[in-house]
């Protein structure tokens, strides 16, 4: 047995089948299976079940997994390639985001990380699969929205509160907007619920008002409904503190400012190891610092 034939068992876990490790790691499945069973004949037991369709880690398969797999992590880490001729080690991290969080959020915190970083590759995949089910390896997550139990460590970042937005060029054609109830009157941006009437509880001074306003557009997408409102399609909901920018800008006025809906929790999510890199807890700090300032 070498290091490399517990780096393959490792990569077959992570990828979740044969062929995805042979793609990570540029070798033929076949190989990949030929290193994973003498592996197994080394360690005299069996690490995986596999069916043609399905494989699952045996009970001691994952307890080795567990065991192996910060150190691979850590062989890894200290042998990532030099770029651009520099004597200094480029590391190269995974991070997984829901779309809205990818296009909304991640640059603002990864821009200035590169600049202060510039060891650190952050290799982004946005996927609208939470995290634990997506079958992928990777080192942190951030996730908007509702999330499956999961093995997975969760610290909350935040819990934005939605208020409701327009374009100044939309509000000065339309009639004044005093009360929830003048909602009707207006083009309304709703995000599409699953199985059910898309509503708006508005909290106030007043308590809660369910409001269910004439959809102009309904859309499953955060990114496409703020889109709507910047170019003057409507009234919208769009988290207070992702609106902030916008709203200093002059692009987008906030209405009924005493009036907002209850947010969805920001994740942070990475896998619970004995062991993670600097480089790794150097972006989770980020990432919290990010969202103290919010």
């Amino acid at each position: 047995m070498t290091l490399n034939d517990a780096a393959v068992f490792v990569a077959v876990v992570q990828n979740g089948t044969f062929a995805g490790a042979a793609k990570d790691l540029r070798m033929p499945t076949s190989t990949v299976s030929r290193i994973v069973s003498r592996l197994e004949a080394h360690l005299g037991t069996q690490l995986l079940r596999r069916t043609t369709r399905s494989m699952a880690l045996t009970d001691l398969g994952r307890q080795y997994f567990e065991e192996v797999e910060a150190a691979v992590q850590t062989l890894q880490d200290a042998s990532s390639k030099l770029v651009q001729g520099k004597t200094e080690m480029v590391y190269r991290l995974r991070l997984i985001a829901s779309p809205d969080v990818g296009t909304e959020i991640l640059p603002e915190i990864l821009v200035p990380f590169r600049a202060e970083h510039p060891n650190i590759l952050v290799d982004v995949e946005l996927t609208v699969t939470p995290p634990s089910l997506t079958g992928q390896k990777f080192d942190i997550a951030i996730w908007g929205g509702p999330l499956p139990s999961s093995n997975l460590i969760r610290v909350t970042l935040q819990n934005s509160d939605f208020g409701l937005f327009a374009a100044p060029a939309y509000l000065k054609k339309s009639d004044p907007l005093r009360s929830p109830l003048d909602l009707a009157k207006h083009s309304c941006i709703l995000m599409r619920p699953e199985g059910r009437v898309p509503r708006w509880d508005l909290r106030g001074p007043e308590g809660t008002m369910k409001i269910t306003p004439p959809p102009t557009f309904t859309a499953n997408d955060i990114a496409f409904l703020r889109n709507m409102v910047l170019q003057g399609g409507g009234i919208g909901p769009l988290p207070i503190a992702m609106a902030r920018r916008w709203e200093a800008s002059g692009a987008l006025t906030r209405v009924l400012p005493e009036y907002a809906m209850p947010g969805l929790p920001l994740y942070l999510l990475y896998p619970n190891r004995a062991f993670t890199s600097r480089p790794i807890e150097t972006l989770k700090k980020t990432i919290r610092d990010w969202s103290r300032g919010l």
